[in-house]
């Protein structure tokens, strides 16, 4: 569909988008449009009938901390968060100045980059690892709609569980515990100055107390969204520094469970391979 006989609705607050949400059929949300620009594909540069702008929601721009979580506002931009004082929490900072550039990451929001679909995009990894949850509003049925004070419904979702919006919802906020790490590792896979088959987004996080290791985590995410509790806790409680033969045991773990998680024929190999050195490097930090 082109722009031409699109219809563009602009919401100034959420009871105004949740009344569009209800009334519209097939609306899309978007904040700063430039997930079209990430294919080349003619799918990505075509638009739906109905198009709903949630830009000017203030509340969808705002940040909030607390002493265990901080909340992000789906229209919260890249940029507010690379400008965070604390850069926290890291490897979400990290992944965020690893997006495109300053003027672009000035537009994009945090809410975007996750819900765009097929793909998953830079800092859906690193949100995965942190167990961030979404925060999601939808309208309930009324006999009489008034868009200033529709009834609705709040929904919880861990990312974990996350595939898509579902329908008649939005994303509203995106909050993310505050925990500290020993380490905390992020790498970006694939071109840089574009999202390819190959792009992918690798996070690798760990806690030791008193030499032993006391929580692990590991995400892996690109055309595919990884990340296994079983394999994490197979060597939660090691003695550190670890052994070799425990890095080597653990990495060919990881391997085992990355092909039974992720359907073979789906990505390109090279991931794989990428993810196995990867999660060896990373163990190598927790043996010198």
């Amino acid at each position: 569909m082109s722009t031409e006989s699109a219809t563009i609705k602009y919401a100034e607050d959420i009871p105004e988008a949740l009344y569009h949400l209800r009334t519209i059929e097939n609306l899309s949300i978007t904040a700063g449009c430039t997930g079209v620009n990430y294919s080349a594909s003619p799918a990505f540069l075509s638009y739906p009938d109905s198009i709903l702008s949630v830009r000017r929601i203030v509340e969808f721009k705002q940040i909030v901390k607390t002493e265990r979580s901080i909340e992000f506002g789906a229209g919260v931009t890249l940029s507010q968060i690379e400008n965070l004082p604390q850069k926290f929490p890291k490897v979400l900072h990290d992944a965020v100045c690893t997006i495109a550039n300053r003027q672009v990451r000035n537009i994009a929001t945090i809410g975007g980059n996750v819900c765009t679909q097929p793909m998953k995009m830079t800092t859906f990894a690193p949100l995965l690892a942190l167990n961030a949850k979404l925060v999601l509003r939808a309208g309930t049925e009324r006999m009489h709609i008034d868009k200033h004070h529709p009834s609705t419904e709040t929904q919880i979702l861990p990312l974990s569980q996350f595939d898509a919006v579902p329908a008649g919802y939005f994303l509203t906020r995106i909050r993310v515990p505050l925990e500290e790490w020993d380490v905390s590792i992020f790498k970006r896979t694939g071109p840089k100055n574009e999202i390819s088959p190959l792009s992918a987004s690798y996070v690798f996080l760990s806690n030791t107390q008193k030499n032993f290791l006391a929580d692990l985590r590991l995400a892996f995410c690109g055309v595919f969204s990884f990340r296994n509790r079983e394999l994490e806790n197979s060597i939660i409680g090691s003695k550190l520094p670890l052994a070799p033969k425990s890095v080597q045991t653990f990495t060919e773990r990881a391997a085992a469970y990355f092909d039974n998680d992720v359907k073979e024929g789906t990505y390109n190999p090279v991931l794989r391979a990428q993810f196995i050195n990867l999660v060896k490097d990373s163990l190598e930090m927790l043996s010198d």
